[in-house]
């Protein structure tokens, strides 16, 4: 199997389904001369379950898109190390930071779960705000995996100048789908680095 680091993040999502039968987990060549994947077809070779985190998985593939995509403007980091307080109290993580010129312009969170506009996701919208008062920045956005209810939506922070975006990625997509719905994410996360 090719390791996923060689293969650009669309590429990722290419892999079938799989699950466990009877307690017997079964891999099957159906991805003809491209190798083995995943399935849900009975084959002949055992193999030990796995977990995959999900929620770092995703974010690990936000990052790769946005950093194939990158203008030479701008610098996509992940996993960037920031203090809310001062004294470097209150040590987070942002999942994703957009630089100009080494300035900060835009912080990213990805979530793999659901969301709609309906639904208030209070904690995660928190959790962008501190993350953009930490980094200095005017704005956050709030990244989930598509499904039929998600909608983009604007948060303006009152008494700031804080503007947080929800944005989707619809991970349903197969081939040259993908790599254009990856295009079409990564044009609409720069464009709002390009108003930070």
């Amino acid at each position: 199997m090719t390791r996923l680091d060689s293969q650009r993040p669309e590429e990722w999502l290419q892999v079938r389904p799989w699950h466990t039968s009877h307690g017997r987990s079964v891999i099957h060549d159906d991805r003809r001369e491209e190798g083995a994947s995943l399935s849900e077809h009975e084959g002949v070779l055992d193999f030990r379950t796995f977990l995959i985190d999900m929620n770092r998985l995703f974010e690990a593939f936000v990052t790769q898109v946005l950093r194939e995509r990158a203008p030479v403007s701008l610098i996509v980091e992940g996993q960037v190390p920031v203090h809310l307080g001062h004294d470097k109290r209150v040590r987070m993580l942002l999942d994703i930071l957009l630089r100009r010129r080494d300035l900060p312009v835009l912080v990213a969170d990805c979530k793999y779960k659901r969301h709609s506009a309906a639904q208030a996701q209070n904690p995660d919208v928190y959790q962008v705000l501190a993350y953009c008062t930490a980094a200095w920045v005017r704005q956050g956005v709030l990244i989930y995996p598509s499904h039929a209810s998600a909608a983009p939506d604007e948060v303006a922070v009152r008494h700031t100048d804080v503007r947080i975006r929800r944005i989707a990625i619809d991970l349903g997509c197969e081939g040259p789908e993908l790599t254009t719905e990856c295009d079409a994410f990564a044009a609409a996360v720069f464009d709002l680095a390009s108003t930070g």
